[in-house]
């Protein structure tokens, strides 16, 4: 579509983020190599750098405000943080911690944008999320896009939401 300049695929689930004896609830998000063209957090690093890592050695670019609530530095981390994600591969079971999948991940840098965002958020690569909350290989919960300058947003909505069917949610800031 002509008025999309980029897109990133994007795979969005709370997580369990504990550093030490501190934990926070998320919304993690696993995103492919396109997204720091899309959202802009690279030029909005507040400390360390952008560096999302791979499936076995992930990294977690924090928001300042999850980033303090787990008493991080982390750009100055030493010591990797538990993520725990749910399993959409386990479908029943008797114990519920049998549905979370446990991981270790590497922070490596923090993003200052708006309080809200900031306060919520944790960015890591795709492949991590897939492997670790049971996504296919071709499951996303969104697509984000950056649009193309002067772009009416209302006229490409209804062209998304034609193209794409009633089953599917497009939003826009």
């Amino acid at each position: 579509i002509k008025d999309i300049e980029t897109f990133s695929l994007v795979a969005d689930e709370k997580a369990l983020i504990q550093n030490g004896g501190l934990q926070t609830v998320v919304h993690i998000k696993g995103v492919d190599e396109n997204y720091a063209g899309v959202a802009g957090i690279a030029s909005h690093l507040y400390r360390g750098e952008y560096n999302l890592g791979n499936e076995d050695q992930p990294g977690l670019v924090f928001g300042v405000g999850v980033e303090q609530a787990l008493a991080l530095s982390s750009d100055q981390a030493i010591s990797p943080v538990s993520v725990y994600l749910p399993n959409k591969k386990v479908t029943s079971t008797t114990d519920p911690l049998a549905s979370l999948s446990l991981s270790l991940a590497n922070p490596t840098g923090s993003f200052a944008i708006q309080s809200e965002f900031d306060n919520k958020y944790v960015i890591t690569n795709l492949d991590f999320i897939r492997a670790y909350a049971g996504y296919k290989q071709d499951q996303y919960s969104a697509v984000e896009i950056k649009l193309s300058p002067n772009v009416n947003v209302e006229d490409l909505v209804e062209t998304l939401m034609s193209l794409l069917g009633k089953s599917y949610k497009v939003e826009d800031r």
